[in-house]
């Protein structure tokens, strides 16, 4: 095992330790559909209270283990120079 999949490992442990539910529909307004495929679907949606747009990603919980979601959600964090692609 690399040191990058160690770290990696260690950042999807704490990371599912802070999260929280989210009730999507109660922070943000669909607007359409940008794309979908085998993993989700993309939406694009405007947070309720900011008015931001942005894209949305959905993973199906059926078909998406916790960690796999775990290394998508930090790997945004740690690639992604974007602050809306993980806030």
């Amino acid at each position: 095992m690399t040191a990058a999949t160690k770290l990696l490992d260690e950042l999807c442990h704490l990371s599912v330790q802070s999260m929280t539910s989210l009730e999507t529909e109660d922070h943000f307004r669909v607007v359409k559909l940008l794309g979908e495929g085998s993993y989700g679907k993309v939406l694009l949606v405007v947070h309720k209270k900011t008015g931001s747009p942005m894209a949305l990603k959905y993973f199906l919980r059926a078909s998406t283990s916790l960690f796999s979601f775990l290394r998508e959600y930090n790997l945004s964090l740690a690639f992604c120079a974007h602050p809306s692609l993980t806030r």
